[in-house]
């Protein structure tokens, strides 16, 4: 089988059953390709922006001082 065979559209006609259970499939499938989209131009909106200013989240973290220890001290 070559695999251009594979790829080929087919139409079909649906029954009215048929139709009323695909719809949200299709329906879901338009807005999936919708946001992929979306999601697509605002990668390339933000790699066209340059590299993102420093932010606290973004920055390795750095201990702080060291605590005192907690817990029960002897009383003597």
């Amino acid at each position: 089988m070559d695999p251009q065979d594979r790829c080929q559209t087919i139409c079909r006609w649906l029954t009215a059953d048929q139709h009323r259970d695909y719809t949200p499939w299709l329906d879901n499938d338009r807005r999936l390709h919708e946001l992929l989209a979306r999601l697509e131009a605002l990668g390339t909106a933000a790699f066209d922006a340059g590299p993102p200013l420093e932010t606290p989240a973004s920055r390795p973290h750095r201990p702080g001082p060291a605590a005192a220890p907690t817990g029960k001290q002897a009383s003597r």
